[in-house]
């Protein structure tokens, strides 16, 4: 379940509580990129370079949803291997 959190600098960060560390640093790197293309729309002169970098951004953003997804199935079948696992008596 992806979660909204608000940081102390207002801006806003989607996580997966079921995700693992590695996957959230991989879902928070893209959304950095995602932020630094926002910048560079935000600092472009030329109409054509803002509208590229807002389509990278957008693509950071899908990606980072995309590892989400991908994270949160991966828990659930991990978890679901283990509820399967034969106990040991």
């Amino acid at each position: 379940m992806l979660k909204l959190i608000l940081r102390k600098d207002g801006k806003a960060l989607w996580r997966d509580h079921h995700a693992t560390s590695e996957a959230t640093d991989r879902i928070e790197n893209c959304r950095a990129r995602a932020e630094q293309c926002r910048t560079l729309a935000d600092l472009a002169h030329n109409p054509n370079s803002k509208a590229s970098y807002l389509s990278a951004a957008e693509q950071w953003e899908e990606i980072a949803i995309e590892i989400a997804q991908i994270e949160k199935m991966s828990s659930f079948t991990r978890e679901n291997a283990r509820l399967k696992a034969p106990t040991s008596s």
